[in-house]
């Protein structure tokens, strides 16, 4: 599955792999650990999702997901993270803002 985002007047185009691991670099470059988990074993329901470990602010996200809803947990937690300053490839930005959280 690709993504398509709008970069200025170009159009890029990104697969999920790609927009996986500029996720994985994004969170990396603002302090976010990403660790993916198999939380159907925890006994417990639980959804991907941010938290803070020992003060450090820790995506988790559970390793039975397809890729495009890993990207979909990732992008929702960084977008709360991010701030104005943060370079970000105009795909990946674009799908970040397409995930955001709901008000």
């Amino acid at each position: 599955m690709a993504f398509e985002g709008w970069g200025g007047s170009e159009t890029t185009t990104m697969k999920s792999d790609q927009l996986f691991e500029n996720l994985m670099a994004l969170a990396e470059k603002i302090g976010v650990t990403v660790s993916e988990q198999n939380l159907s074993r925890s006994g417990f329901r639980v959804k991907s999702g941010m938290c803070k470990v020992k003060g450090q602010d820790q995506i988790i996200i559970d390793k039975s997901l397809s890729l495009s809803k890993k990207n979909s947990a990732m992008a929702r937690c960084l977008w709360e993270k991010l701030g104005d300053d943060t370079y970000i490839l105009p795909a990946v930005r674009d799908f970040l803002e397409k995930n955001k959280p709901m008000p």
